[in-house]
């Protein structure tokens, strides 16, 4: 009986493996901040769902759909003037990012990130992350995971801004981020003329690992329809892991669409698979 349930256990993951789609191998992984490698989105939502009430409006999904896209400032002045609020949208948009600030230092992982980071860190897979975020925000969200954002190498932000340095003395996720190799902030990067869609960051991005690489050498990770095109448009893979409300079918560009980072099989693009627990019976 035992043997016969080994051998079954073992076809299957036999069939698996042959049957498993491969892509162009790559050799460096970039990855998006907000809903990427961090739940920052349901704290926005929350907070446009909670003011909106204040208000006596409800947030509908399709008027989520529509400011997703937005900066703070447009989706206030669209909610305002569809809403038909009796606030001004420049008061609304200056008490959102006050309570974002306050909220963002508390933003969880999403689901399979710590895995996968430690898991190419430890295969010296080198990292950065490419987001339109700015420094400023950059490090107030990353603030829980320190240690986890060490891996990277660069990170490539928005905007400058003189505050950084104070407030990355008080992060506290810090050991998490030193993984990565660096981190380009699209709003804060004097080398990046346009945020995405623009390809503008990864473009950055690829630049600013050590080696000189062609952008099909690396795999990017997303989960916007702005941010896939970006990637795709910088010549890279991208894995896109949209969220729950955005449809599928607009992520037809990307290279491979997963619901989870936990679905992703790293030998799918000639990256370490994942070692394998032993069965025991």
């Amino acid at each position: 009986m035992k043997k016969s349930l080994l051998g079954g256990i073992l076809l299957r993951r036999c069939k698996r493996k042959y049957t498993l789609k491969l892509y162009h191998p790559v050799t460096h992984c970039i990855f998006d901040l907000d809903g990427t490698l961090l739940d920052t989105d349901s704290i926005y939502a929350k907070i446009y769902k909670n003011m909106l009430e204040e208000n006596g409006k409800t947030l509908t999904p399709d008027i989520l759909r529509i400011i997703s896209r937005m900066t703070n400032e447009n989706s206030w002045k669209t909610s305002v003037k569809q809403l038909e609020l009796n606030v001004s949208w420049k008061t609304l948009a200056e008490e959102y990012e006050k309570r974002s600030y306050q909220h963002l230092a508390n933003c969880e992982l999403m689901p399979g990130v710590k895995k996968l980071l430690l898991h190419l860190h430890s295969n010296k897979i080198p990292m950065a992350i490419a987001s339109s975020t700015t420094q400023h925000l950059y490090a107030r969200k990353s603030v829980s995971h320190k240690e986890l954002f060490k891996l990277f190498h660069h990170v490539v932000c928005g905007r400058s801004d003189p505050a950084v340095a104070e407030i990355n003395k008080s992060v506290s996720h810090k050991e998490l981020f030193k993984l990565f190799h660096h981190v380009v902030c699209g709003r804060s990067d004097p080398a990046v003329a346009e945020i995405k869609p623009h390809p503008d960051v990864f473009t950055v991005c690829i630049e600013r690992f050590e080696e000189k690489l062609k952008p099909s050498d690396c795999l990017v990770f997303e989960n916007t329809i702005d941010g896939v095109s970006a990637a795709i448009d910088a010549g890279a893979q991208c894995v896109a892991v949209p969220t729950r409300e955005a449809p599928k079918k607009q992520f037809r560009h990307a290279t491979l669409i997963l619901n989870s980072l936990e679905e992703f099989k790293p030998e799918q693009f000639g990256l370490p698979e994942y070692k394998k627990e032993k069965i025991k019976f």
